[in-house]
């Protein structure tokens, strides 16, 4: 069971890393706030079709549906804002920093497993989780040289511009992420996923509509930034599309993960997904981090491999 558990959160892990690609490309041409819309709205119709797939092997029931409304549209509601603060963070800040700090959220949702569920926490656990907390500083504090770095230590002056709300992120879907395994734990693990899904699309749309005051607000997103799309402003929808829909799989991965298995080990091993962006990041943007920041990255990235990989 346990390397099930382990298959299905690098599954997790794989949506998850892709999606951060390519909402990075489209929140950096399209904007924050019309890569959330199309990302959430277009994902949302493919948890509606797989509501439908699904309602009769997994023997939903209308009760069932409704049972699982509240704790689901609190979830959603909290991890909207949590889309928000990392699409922000990606536009801002370096790929191969906002990643692997906002990865981070699986440590925040075991530790909250660790107090609520009383899962147990082994000493090389608690010493990764300390290893991804020292990065998380070292990545967060400002200062593209030694002398600066210090500076910054001194005053400890941190989270400026991406790096801030990549740490909102990270707070929110840590979060997110617990609520989902506790909602597991309660009714049929897919339907939390869709009322996350519906809660955060019904959100990025109610602001839209109030952003721009209009009947649909997609239309009036594409008018009024044209010249941002230029020619090719459908592969960046559909990079935002793609973004949303690799995202979804990877939370029916995640849930069907904690429903079978623990959510410690669910979230340990999917936060694996900051290495695809990461690599990304470093390799095709050609990121430049300074010493701490790569440091830093190295402490969190090898924080999640040892807590992922003893999990188990």
């Amino acid at each position: 069971m346990v390397l099930y558990s382990i298959l299905l959160g690098l599954g997790a892990a794989l949506c998850w890393g892709s999606a951060d690609i390519f909402a990075t490309i489209a929140s950096r041409r399209l904007g924050v706030f019309t890569t959330l819309f199309f990302s959430h709205t277009g994902s949302f119709f493919v948890i509606l079709a797989c509501l439908i797939l699904l309602w009769q092997p997994l023997h939903i029931t209308p009760q069932l549906l409704l049972q699982s409304l509240p704790l689901g549209f609190g979830v959603g509601l909290l991890v909207a804002c949590g889309y928000f603060a990392f699409y922000r963070a990606l536009e801002l800040g370096p790929l191969a920093i906002v990643s692997p700090l906002t990865s981070a959220d699986g440590a925040i949702a075991a530790l909250l497993a660790l107090f609520i569920f009383h899962e147990s926490l082994s000493t090389w656990q608690a010493g990764a989780l300390s290893v991804l907390f020292l990065g998380i500083i070292f990545v967060s504090l400002e200062g593209s040289s030694l002398p600066i770095f210090f500076k910054t230590l001194r005053s400890f002056s941190f989270a400026k511009g991406g790096i801030k709300w990549a740490l909102l992120a990270m707070v929110a879907f840590g979060i997110g992420l617990f609520g989902i395994g506790f909602a597991t734990k309660t009714t049929v693990w897919f339907l939390p996923i869709f009322w996350m899904r519906a809660t955060s699309a019904l959100t990025m749309t109610s602001v839209q509509i109030w952003q721009q005051r209009k009947t649909f607000p997609a239309f009036s997103l594409i008018s009024q930034n044209t010249e941002k799309f230029t020619n090719r402003w459908h592969t960046w929808l559909g990079f935002a599309g793609l973004a949303g829909i690799l995202d979804c799989g990877g939370l029916l991965f995640y849930s069907f993960d904690t429903h079978i298995g623990t959510t410690g080990v669910a979230a340990a091993v999917s936060s694996c997904f900051v290495l695809l962006p990461l690599l990304f990041g470093t390799f095709v943007l050609r990121e430049r981090l300074a010493l701490h920041q790569m440091l830093g990255v190295g402490f969190i990235v090898t924080g999640l491999l040892i807590l992922g990989y003893n999990s188990g």
